[in-house]
């Protein structure tokens, strides 16, 4: 219904001699055509007509393409900067422009950092990026500023959402039009990007006129996000698995071991080492701001043995001597294995599961195992609550069969 309506009304455009189509891309409707730029050049590109792909809002996005038909033609076929419907504001004196308020919370989050704004970036005299200086400035980065650095990855992609409204006044109804057409209901995107926008608010609200209330923003925020549920991979077929990918991804093998042996991050596998006494030392992150070292033990101590887990064998190490963390690098790491774990599961024909199965795989033979909940949580690097949450069901079902045992 909804592509028959969409094809009929490029029909109509196309009969009354218009030179683009109307699109579905991201969730929003777009314009896709050639379109002259302001230098002189021409460019075949997407313009966002800020309306979400609902066939119920396909009459408000016929509406703009005929307002931006009309500024063509009024600016003799030049596409103008700012399109019909990002009307100029008049700026009152209580309020603060979009672009000031993003300026005020990256001041503000950094300053509350012990690290510089963009510390990673380096310029030559010509205000060009150094990219051999920039590389040589990683080499010396602290732990400290490679955490900051992280943290900051993740906000600073919604916080650019911002830039297509910069000049207009910060508003929390601006702000909803941009967490509701440029991500999808029920997704993290979405339950992000609002977090990030709430937070710009309270910033801002403190002393500026901001219109609407920062509750408004929950309504989108939540349809709320859901992660979908995975069947999950039986702990038999997972062992034979691994022991298959040993073969096939030698690279990791000893990082499988550490994973299925003690349950722990795949990023913490590049700094653990098997102890003595059969536990394991590792160094990861902990929250924004910290790190941790802490100590985690085997539910499967003959497997150290068979995975040769005390013979350190793995791509890239950090040095726990020295706490000296990066975690940008495990983190690329990570993601490298992850995508490696893929491409081999999928080209075998084997089960498909990911690096953090592993984990909980581990996490659900401990309760099964009868181990006490803090103590699995405190070896896993959670807090109680964070594992009896996570893994509710399970502990629900040992806790029934132990029930019916003792009946």
């Amino acid at each position: 219904m909804e592509l028959e309506a969409l094809e009929k009304l490029n029909n109509d455009l196309k009969e009354q001699g218009y030179k683009f189509a109307c699109v579905v891309w991201r969730s929003n409707y777009q314009v896709r055509g050639t379109f002259i730029l302001e230098d002189g050049s021409t460019k075949r590109k997407r313009i966002n007509l800020d309306v979400p792909a609902d066939i119920t809002r396909l009459n408000e996005a016929r509406k703009r393409i005929t307002e931006l038909q009309l500024a063509l033609d009024q600016n003799k076929n030049v596409l103008p900067e700012l399109l019909p419907w990002q009307k100029k504001f008049k700026i009152e004196s209580s309020q603060i422009e979009v672009k000031e308020a993003k300026k005020l919370f990256i001041k503000n989050w950094w300053q509350n950092r012990k690290s510089d704004f963009e510390w990673w970036i380096v310029e030559d005299f010509d205000g060009n990026r150094d990219k051999d200086a920039e590389k040589d400035r990683r080499a010396t980065a602290t732990t400290q500023e490679l955490i900051d650095r992280r943290s900051w990855a993740a906000i600073a992609p919604y916080l650019n959402r911002l830039d297509v409204i910069a000049n207009s006044p910060l508003t929390v109804g601006s702000l909803y039009a941009i967490a509701e057409t440029q991500y999808k209901p029920q997704t993290r995107g979405r339950k992000q990007v609002v977090q990030v926008f709430k937070k710009v608010l309270e910033l801002c609200q403190k002393k500026y006129d901001i219109k609407g209330f920062k509750e408004d923003l929950n309504e989108i925020a939540a349809n709320k996000y859901k992660a979908q549920k995975k069947q999950g991979i039986d702990d038999h077929t997972l062992l034979k698995s691994i022991m298959i990918l040993r073969d096939k991804m030698p690279q990791y093998a000893w990082c499988f071991g550490m994973m299925y042996c003690y349950g722990i991050r795949p990023s913490e596998c590049f700094g653990a080492k098997v102890n003595t006494n059969l536990t394991c030392s590792v160094l990861g992150l902990k929250g924004e701001n910290g790190l941790e070292e802490r100590t985690a033990f085997t539910l499967t101590k003959s497997m150290i043995e068979v995975f040769d887990l005390y013979t350190i064998d793995r791509p890239w190490s950090y040095n726990m001597s020295d706490q000296k963390y990066d975690p940008i690098k495990a983190k690329q790491w990570t993601d490298s294995w992850g995508k490696q774990l893929r491409r081999v599961l999928k080209k075998e024909e084997m089960d498909k599961f990911t690096l953090y199965e592993i984990r909980h795989a581990w996490a659900k033979r401990s309760i099964k195992s009868k181990i006490p909940s803090a103590a699995a949580a405190l070896s896993m690097g959670h807090s109680l609550d964070v594992f009896s949450t996570t893994y509710l069901s399970s502990i629900k079902a040992r806790d029934i069969d132990d029930i019916q045992e003792n009946l």
